[in-house]
This record gives C-alpha cells, structure tokens and sequence, in this order.
C-alpha cells in the first residue's frame, strides 16, 4: 500500500512540476520576444561600411537598414580625416 501512494505521490509531482514548466516556458518566451523587440528599436550608434565597390556597398546599406528599422544613414566620403577620427572616438565609446 506504501508503495502505490509513493508512486501516485511521485506522479502527481511529476504532472505538476510539468505544468508548472509549461507556464514558465511561456513566461520566458513572453520575455524573450520583449526584450527582441526592444533590441531591435535600439540602434548601433555607428556602423561604418567598407567595400570595394558600388554593389557590395548597396548590399551592405540594406543589410543594415533591415537590421535596424529607425535609424537614419549618412554617407560620406573617406578623405575628412577630422571627421573619422571623431567618428571612431565616438564609436569606441560605445564598446
């Protein structure tokens, strides 16, 4: 008699412990999709894009774009070297 209570008891925790984990994997995803969602309406600060030509360039322009949807891109020449190196000194506070 011990013996079926013990394997009833057992059982009853089981089906217990499995609902009680069912509700904590929806409670978890519940909060993974949040924080996803909040991710992605933050944005890196600045990205810089280095490609040899024009295609690989537009490819890694939409990458971005679809990366990060409220974000704004600025294109500008390499040849400011003021404004590089106040970019990468703004960029490297961010890491």
């Amino acid at each position: 008699m011990e013996d079926v209570i013990l394997i009833i008891a057992v059982i009853a925790v089981m089906i217990f412990g499995f609902f009680i984990m069912k509700r904590l994997d929806v409670f978890l995803e519940k909060n993974r999709k949040a924080i996803e969602k909040e991710q992605e309406e933050k944005y890196s600060p600045l990205e810089f894009i280095y490609a040899e030509n024009h295609e690989n360039t537009i490819s890694e322009i939409e990458n971005f774009k679809k990366r990060h949807k409220k974000v704004a891109i600025v294109i500008f020449d390499g040849e400011n070297r003021e404004l590089i190196d106040v970019l990468n000194d703004y960029k490297s506070r961010f890491k």
